[in-house]
């Protein structure tokens, strides 16, 4: 299969040799990195795009309709981004190992230049133009080499020591979150609820529902909430007072499901602080990856706790 290389191309900026050596000599080490395979091309070779990212470098993605439609970066640094490396086929969400020649075996390889966040199509870069990129794998930790030239004739050392998680392109976004502690003011609550035949036997399984919690600028999705089926005409207005725990899409009894982005769309549950809520930024969500849900009435008070 013949695979379209998943990067809008961008002319690189020819920085003197003074200039970058002085963005490099006070670098952060590299400490984190996102990987994402692209497919296998007509001559048999598997691609991968792969980005290392100094410490504070964060992906900020703007959603509309829970749908991506732009990225930019977030923080000071510098990035190494590679935009395709070829390697012979093998496991593909395993990263490939060895000695990649720039020139032969990588289709652009950039230094992008952060300097307080930018718009990935408006960052600085600086082309690397030939050398090797050597990976080393011992366990489940990478080392990546970088010994290149850069286009302005420049030498660029450097390295990577940690994990690299290939995902699938365009269908899951990997990228680090903000860590951070928040409290959310919750003046709405909707919920829906609908019927699920999940063997597809034409039989009623289970009902998911989803609940809402909104603000003026908070929003809070507890999604595919495993409840019993109800009667047509008699749909659940509310969850059911019980305790529910996130799992990993196994539809268990009172369980709901953890967030993600995919195919460029973010389901799930997730959490969303909306400073602007007509520009939503991802920086200000997080999606849950571990939670639990308490929903409780006593004395005629109803009570969520998440």
């Amino acid at each position: 299969m013949a695979i379209a290389l998943l990067s809008a191309y961008c002319a690189p900026i020819e920085h003197d040799t003074e200039t970058l050596e002085s963005i490099l000599k006070g670098r952060q080490t590299l400490t984190q990195s996102t990987s994402y395979y692209l497919g296998r091309t007509a001559t048999n070779a598997d691609a991968y795009s792969l980005r290392l990212m100094s410490e504070g470098i964060g992906v900020d993605y703007t959603i509309s309709s829970n749908v991506i439609v732009d990225n930019t970066y977030s923080g000071s640094g510098y990035i190494i981004s590679i935009d395709s490396l070829f390697a012979g086929p093998s496991d593909a969400l395993a990263f490939p190992v060895g000695t990649f020649d720039i020139k032969e075996s990588i289709s652009r390889i950039y230094v992008v230049v952060l300097h307080g966040g930018s718009s990935a199509s408006a960052a600085e870069k600086i082309q690397v133009v030939e050398g090797t990129v050597t990976v080393a794998q011992s366990g489940d930790k990478y080392t990546v080499a970088i010994d290149a030239t850069n286009i302005n004739g420049s030498e660029l050392e450097v390295s990577y020591t940690g994990s690299i998680e290939v995902a699938p392109a365009t269908i899951y976004a990997n990228e680090p979150l903000a860590v951070s502690t928040q409290n959310f003011e919750i003046e709405e609550i909707a919920f829906e609820s609908n019927n699920v035949d999940v063997d597809r036997d034409s039989q009623v399984d289970l009902s998911l529902s989803t609940l809402t919690l909104t603000g003026a600028k908070t929003r809070i999705v507890i999604d595919e909430i495993v409840g019993l089926p109800y009667m047509i005409g008699a749909e659940p207005k509310r969850p059911e007072a019980g305790t529910y725990n996130l799992t990993e899409w196994t539809y268990e009894d009172s369980s709901f499901t953890p967030g993600e982005i995919y195919n460029g769309q973010l389901t799930g549950s997730y959490a969303w602080l909306l400073s602007n809520p007509e520009t939503p930024s991802f920086s200000e969500m997080w999606y849950f990856t571990e939670a639990q849900m308490v929903v409780s009435e006593t004395n005629g008070v109803y009570s969520i706790q998440i």
